[in-house]
């Protein structure tokens, strides 16, 4: 798929959209060799289990009913009502990297290279409307982290793509860069 590389001061990015069917044998793998549930799966049958959002439900506006893995908060989600996706809003992000950012608009994230590709993927997964996935290799500020993240619409037949929920996977938890 598609596989970006950039370095700049602050940051160097590998980044490479991954199809949903290997992010779930992906996904499937870990349960069966963890013997943990996993996020992004939970995420994304909640997604396929209503992916218009039905009103009666609110399937995805609950995700967590979905998952055992956070049964006490819902997943975090990014209000992509504008039309410019730097000013795209975070909410429930608890961030690993920079702390909490809920609240915050994209182009808000303290590293500008950070902010400008999610608001690329987020972009891509609100025009596309269908489930987005990324490989993430990635150095901010000296430090390292890699992760699996899956971006999923929530589509409406008459406003568009108004959120995106979203979920993520750490493969190596943030350390010292090498």
């Amino acid at each position: 798929m598609d596989l970006t590389t950039e370095v700049c001061a602050e940051a160097s990015h590998t980044r490479e959209r991954i199809t949903i069917d290997r992010l779930m044998r992906t996904e499937i793998a870990f349960e069966e060799a963890s013997g943990k549930r996993s996020p992004l799966k939970s995420l994304y049958l909640a997604w396929l289990s209503n992916p218009k959002n039905d009103p009666d439900t609110n399937a995805l506006e609950r995700p967590y009913l979905h998952s055992t893995v956070r049964r006490s908060s819902s997943f975090p989600w990014i209000d992509v009502t504008s039309e410019c996706p730097l000013d795209y809003v975070m909410h429930d992000h608890k961030g690993v990297t920079f702390g909490d950012q809920s609240g915050n608009r994209v182009a808000e994230c303290p590293v500008w290279t950070h902010a400008r590709w999610c608001a690329i993927e987020y972009e891509q997964c609100k025009y596309e409307e269908c489930p987005v996935a990324h490989y993430i290799d990635q150095t901010i500020r000296g430090v390292y982290r890699e992760y699996l993240r899956l971006l999923v619409p929530i589509l409406s037949e008459t406003t568009g793509v108004q959120k995106i929920f979203y979920s993520y996977r750490v493969l190596t938890p943030p350390q010292a860069a090498p």
